[in-house]
């Protein structure tokens, strides 16, 4: 399916189409994913901290930040499939790539390179997973997207915690904020996990030292998803140590990705 570079851009804010035709294009680009409810502006220092060892892509997905007026998706593989298909020349065009995905980005970005792996020769060279369950674990706890909107925040916030105090206080914005939030939580909710092959690739995870809603044994479900060679590692805070230990993650990518191209 082809795409217009318009709709490419929608998905990667930092898509520049000529990148891929010049006589050095960089050798890694790394495709971020983030959490429910979050942004492509969750990477916004990424750039520059992993420059020298790879290009950042944040992706947007639909339904916030400037894409608020899109209907956000309500289910994972319509939008794996999409997502596949708008990244396809950026990757295509990558001399080699990797995803990273924090929390419901994590389910993505693994079903995503599953789909790669089945529609396509294209195939990351490592997966970044952070506070994120094993995807056999994923819905071991009750789903709470279908509780009304007052029960569905107060499960949201006694479980991950972490909603903007700005907009908890302003009524009209938890609201499409809270629609926003529904369709993600969906996506997780509905999610049916299906055995398959272990990937081609390395799993690098990451998990919050004190995040009770993903625990160790659970980040460590994800050695049994790849066939090549397994990581993980505890950083400080919760479910949310993205906020908390930022540094400390970014710089634990920058060395694997630097190991793995021995930069």
């Amino acid at each position: 399916m082809e795409l217009k570079e318009t709709s490419i851009q929608a998905w990667l804010p930092g898509y520049n189409p000529d990148e891929g035709k010049t006589d050095q294009p960089t050798a890694f680009n790394l495709y971020c994913l983030p959490y429910a409810g979050g942004g492509a502006s969750l990477f916004r220092r990424w750039g520059e901290a992993l420059s020298g060892v790879s290009r950042v892509y944040p992706v947007q997905l639909p339904g916030r930040e400037t894409r608020r007026f899109e209907a956000a998706y309500d289910n994972l593989e319509g939008l794996v499939e999409r997502l596949a298909q708008a990244l396809e020349k950026s990757l295509s065009e990558a001399p080699a790539f990797g995803f990273f995905g924090y929390s419901m980005g994590g389910l993505i970005a693994f079903e995503l390179t599953r789909y790669l792996a089945k529609h396509s020769a294209l195939q990351p060279a490592v997966l970044f997973i952070a506070a994120c369950r094993a995807p056999e674990l994923i819905n071991s706890g009750s789903p709470i997207y279908q509780l009304p909107d007052r029960e569905f925040i107060q499960g949201l916030q006694e479980r991950f915690g972490g909603l903007p105090e700005e907009v908890l206080a302003e009524p009209e914005l938890l609201d499409l904020y809270t629609g926003l939030l529904r369709a993600d939580m969906t996506v997780v909710e509905s999610y049916n996990y299906r055995p398959g092959p272990p990937l081609a690739c390395p799993i690098a995870a990451f998990g919050g030292q004190d995040d009770y809603a993903v625990s160790y044994a659970e980040l460590k479900g994800w050695s049994r998803q790849t066939e090549v060679g397994f990581s993980l590692r505890m950083l400080p805070g919760g479910h949310l140590f993205i906020r908390s230990a930022e540094d400390q993650l970014l710089n634990h990518l920058r060395a694997d990705l630097a190991r793995l191209q021995q930069i």
